[in-house]
């Protein structure tokens, strides 16, 4: 027999990650081996024998994410390694070495605001949620719908590239006459995409990054939004878009619509050496081969000095809450960490996320291994992982046990200031609504919500979602809000769950069990000293019948439903 499980604190001291120096009791059950050692980070401990188990203390001296093994020798000499589990329906290692567990070593950081994690968000896509007055300047070459609920649709000519950007005219004075609409949701964060100067009705391009956008109003305008969100408890974050910015922005300066000089127009510019020129100035580098948006050089100091000083800092003092950063793995740790200095400079109680789409605590991007939270560099991330899998499970995909592992494994990876502020979310403006994904099925979307709402983390809605707005791709997902058209339903079920946590400290802070009753029925524990939920979902197209481990009670749940209790 060999047992060692990363989740039990028999075999290892301190559950999940640990700050640097701590030390960690490493420790092997086993009958018939004669050695065993811990091989970490590269080097490998001769662990000591105490009756029917091998253990040592590690002092995790390194920041970053550790993996680790161990390599037992058997009596015969036969060498065994002990690596993770893969099995779907047990957190136990296998023989196998290919599989390493994860050790996360981070700095010894503070944590986040309680206005964040305890918070509840709202994803606005400022040109869709609601407009007031006309619209005070409409760009160049642009098309601008006349009625509110139409579909939003590309305009591109035959070779495939777009020839006008499509407006319906949202703009800040709209966001602010609809607080009061959000305060009654419970939103206390509201997440703006890109809200600068643009030729895009993303405004992903930024042409200017001192500039409010004129479509959305004015900087007063802005500073309003804000004085009155705050009077509500209400902060706002904004998208910082610094790994690229416009062909046609101030800096680059393409097709020469400005006045100064940009790096496209003369070689002596002082944009100049921003941008990676490879046969000026027709071939540069740009995001994922889009020439529209050419990338910054984010390594040259002017660069980040002007990213930090003119623009982190200057909107920082407006009052906002914090930032979420675009493409946030094409931006070197060093950037990061000068990025998340700027604004706490500002503001300690800031927040800086990240759009990281896998596991943030062991990413590796462009063969380097990021270090976004062993060092102050991303207070949080959006966590696709939570939404990816819960669509796995609850559309049939993966069993219950494949879901606790995958959830587990994430709560041991990252450090719990990092876990409790994942950007939860169930749609953005880069995937499909998750009304269209459920394919309008009322029971299915229930079950999220409502995992949405229950899980650690801080929950995000994307502008819509509660009034049943449906989208399929980019730019079907970035519809208008269907103001008095709204799915009553809906609203009552988010309403219902953004009441619940708003009122638990348990839900909001509290600590987290993950388990799997059998392989349809998934159970997340959210508990404190005075109180405890427990939400079961079942993806199964049957009714199942069980006794809840928690309180040995009677369930039963029904098809593709939900069963929750506070004990």
């Amino acid at each position: 027999m060999i047992y060692y499980n990363s989740w039990d604190k028999k075999c290892k001291s301190v559950f999940g990650a640990v700050v640097k120096n701590t030390e960690v009791t490493f420790t092997v059950f086993t009958d018939n081996c004669t050695d065993c050692y811990l091989c970490i980070d590269d080097i490998e401990i001769k662990m000591e024998k105490k009756d029917n188990s091998f253990f040592c203390t590690y002092k995790a001296e390194k920041c970053g994410p550790l993996f680790y093994f161990f390599r037992l020798v058997s009596n015969n000499m036969f060498t065994i390694y002990i690596g993770k589990g893969t099995r779907e329906n047990s957190e136990f290692s296998l023989v196998c070495p290919a599989f390493k567990h994860q050790l996360t070593v981070t700095e010894d950081m503070p944590s986040l605001p309680k206005w964040y994690t305890d918070g509840i968000m709202y994803q606005i896509f400022p040109d869709r949620f609601a407009k007031s007055g006309d619209i005070r300047q409409i760009k160049n070459n642009c098309h601008i719908y006349n009625d509110w609920y139409e579909i939003p649709t590309y305009i591109k000519n035959e070779k495939g590239d777009i020839e006008k950007w499509d407006f319906f005219g949202g703009n800040f004075q709209g966001i602010t006459e609809k607080l009061d609409y959000l305060k009654e949701l419970n939103v206390s964060v509201l997440y703006l995409n890109p809200v600068f100067e643009a030729t895009s009705n993303h405004r992903y391009n930024t042409a200017d990054y001192t500039k409010i956008d004129p479509m959305l109003g004015t900087e007063e305008d802005f500073d309003n939004l804000i004085l009155e969100a705050e009077k509500r408890g209400i902060k706002i974050i904004l998208d910082g878009v610094f790994n690229h910015v416009g062909a046609e922005s101030i800096y680059f300066d393409r097709f020469g619509d400005f006045n100064s000089c940009g790096a496209c127009q003369d070689e002596n510019s002082p944009y100049s050496d921003w941008f990676y020129f490879k046969d000026y100035p027709d071939d540069y580098e740009s995001w994922w081969g889009v020439m529209d948006l050419p990338k910054l050089n984010t390594e040259n100091p002017k660069v980040r000095e002007y990213i930090a000083e003119n623009v982190l800092k200057k909107w920082t003092k407006h009052g906002l809450g914090g930032w979420r950063l675009d493409v946030a793995d094409e931006l070197s740790d060093e950037c990061l960490s000068i990025i998340n200095k700027a604004v706490k400079d500002i503001n300690k109680d800031t927040v800086v996320i990240g759009e990281v789409w896998e596991d943030a605590s062991n990413k590796v991007a462009y063969d380097v291994q990021k270090s976004y939270f062993s060092k102050p560099e991303l207070d949080a991330v959006m966590n696709y992982p939570f939404r990816d899998n819960m669509v796995k499970f609850l559309l049939g995909g993966c069993d219950a046990f494949y879901l606790k592992n995958t959830f587990m494994t994430q709560m041991e990876n990252y450090p719990k200031r990092n876990f409790m502020g994942n950007f939860n979310m169930l749609s953005t403006h880069d995937i499909a609504r998750i009304f269209t994904i459920v394919n309008k099925d009322m029971s299915i979307l229930k079950q999220f919500v409502s995992a949405l709402f229950i899980f650690p983390g801080v929950p995000c809605i994307y502008y819509g979602d509660e009034a049943g707005l449906e989208g399929g791709k980019d730019p079907d997902n970035r519809r208008t809000y269907p103001w008095g058209r709204e799915n009553k339903d809906i609203y009552g079920l988010y309403k219902e769950y953004s009441d619940l946590r708003t009122g638990s400290n348990a839900l909001k802070s509290g600590e987290t069990l993950f388990d799997a009753i059998d392989e349809n029925i998934f159970c997340v524990v959210r508990y404190n000293e005075s109180e405890k939920y427990v939400l079961y979902l079942n993806n199964a197209i049957e009714e199942k019948n069980f006794v809840s481990p928690y309180n040995q009670k009677k369930i039963t749940l029904f098809a593709k439903g939900i069963y929750m209790e506070k004990i």
